[in-house]
């Protein structure tokens, strides 16, 4: 009961925020620790009746044994699925069977001709009925689960099956692998229909070991770069990353007719875990304006947004070319702003950004509608508390005008080595609506 009142501490969750709550990460870590401390006290031991805890602790992944921490991650995700996620998968299959009849009379005939018959065997044999339902079925034609699937969904045999993975592994043992080395991975892949398949790898940090369960989370960090010259269907030699922590390389199967498959291989790279850098953009470039061609885009959304207008088209009065962007508050009170992020949408969790090494200034061009406006606009907007910040900030906190005015934010020699936000502004109200107006904004 102690343990399930912290996996319940752990997910719960407060309405106006998201993610976990202060309690919910402190609750994770005591699980954590708890896992940790059993696991070193079970490997002292001499067991007669191995448990799954056992089994992990004995476990060989290609010439690589678990450390505490990776078979506490293992038994936290067991306790976690079984006393908080299991009861809402069985309560949200419940609900969807009840909005779907024709799936749940498909489940009612399985469970009918699966039901043991006759008068020395009894109806309410759980075990019995389960055991028969998941032969039948596991039965259903097919070379994988997805087509086990549409049998069973559809009531017809897939059209065109699933690539089939015969083996996926490393070219040497995976054990602690050094920084920066190479390293090969060989697939072998058949197709039922003989069909010619394409192959696509892609290795990616692994997820964190601490999540919090059940939130969006980003993708992890992918490295394009990390496939060599060389690389085929059958084999992907593989540049390593400098920085250590555990990664893992996908191998996507895809047979050119809408079927395919996925495998993946965990590694381990000696060392500690390093954010990877950002790549060089060369300048000038416009953020915002008739010309824009920066990559950055305005996806971060601030404040009260249901009041926050942006047409960065506008045609009212632009001072570079025929556009400009116009900004509206429409609350009298309250504030809002607008991020312009790379990748859009992130706010410091994946890499991204660029190095603007070089770069001399921010400048652009600002005016209100009426005059009296008070916003800051600014540069880097995401603080060191997130593991891709923004390495400068600066920003400029004005009143306008109703006449178009240029500002400069100095960018000499500063550490711009990762540039996240390249532009943000916020503005508030003081009993009526604000409005105006950004052109030319551009770092040289």
């Amino acid at each position: 009961p102690a343990l399930v009142s912290i996996v319940n501490r752990s997910a719960r969750r407060d309405e106006e925020r998201a993610g976990q709550t202060e309690d919910g990460a402190a609750a994770q870590d005591e699980l954590e620790a708890f896992a940790v401390a059993r696991v070193a006290e079970r490997r002292l031991l001499s067991v007669e009746e191995p448990r799954v805890v056992d089994e992990l602790i004995e476990a060989d992944f290609d010439g690589r044994r678990l450390t505490d921490e990776e078979v506490a991650a293992q038994l936290t995700s067991l306790l976690v699925g079984g006393t908080e996620t299991m009861p809402k998968i069985l309560a949200g299959g419940a609900l969807e069977l009840a909005r779907a009849p024709a799936q749940r009379s498909l489940l009612a005939r399985l469970l009918l001709e699966t039901r043991p018959q006759g008068p020395n065997q009894k109806s309410d044999d759980d075990s019995s009925l389960r055991d028969d339902l998941i032969k039948r079925l596991v039965a259903l034609r097919g070379e994988s689960s997805a087509t086990e699937l549409t049998q069973l969904w559809t009531g017809k045999a897939a059209k065109n099956l699933c690539p089939v993975i015969e083996s996926l592994e490393l070219g040497q043992s995976n054990e602690e692998l050094d920084p920066g080395s190479t390293i090969t991975v060989n697939l072998k892949a058949t197709d039922p229909e003989n069909d010619p398949l394409d192959v696509q790898w892609i290795l990616t940090e692994d997820w964190k070991e601490v999540a919090e369960g059940g939130d969006l989370r980003a993708a992890p960090p992918k490295f394009p770069k990390a496939i060599l010259p060389g690389t085929t269907g059958e084999q992907a030699k593989i540049k390593l990353p400098k920085g250590g922590g555990t990664y893992r390389i996908y191998a996507f199967i895809r047979d050119g007719k809408g079927s395919a498959a996925t495998g993946n291989i965990s590694i381990k790279i000696k060392g500690e875990r390093k954010p990877i850098p950002a790549e060089s953009l060369d300048t000038p470039v416009e953020i915002t304006g008739a010309s824009q061609n920066g990559p950055w885009a305005a996806s971060g959304w601030m404040g009260n947004t249901a009041q926050l207008r942006m047409d960065e088209a506008s045609t009212e009065n632009p001072k570079v070319g025929k556009e400009c962007t116009k900004i509206s508050f429409q609350s009298k009170s309250g504030w809002a702003g607008v991020v312009w992020q790379h990748p859009a949408g992130d706010w410091g969790d994946t890499p991204g950004g660029f190095d603007l090494t070089g770069a001399t200034q921010l400048s652009f061009w600002a005016r209100g509608a009426e005059g009296g406006e008070k916003v800051s606009i600014g540069i880097g907007n995401i603080g060191k508390d997130k593991r891709y910040h923004d390495t400068f900030s600066d920003k400029k906190d004005l009143t306008l005008t109703g006449e178009w005015q240029q500002f400069e934010i100095n960018l000499t020699g500063k550490n711009l080595t990762r540039i996240k936000s390249a532009l943000y502004f916020t503005t508030s109200s003081d009993g009526k609506p604000q409005t105006f107006f950004l052109d030319g904004v551009i770092i040289q």
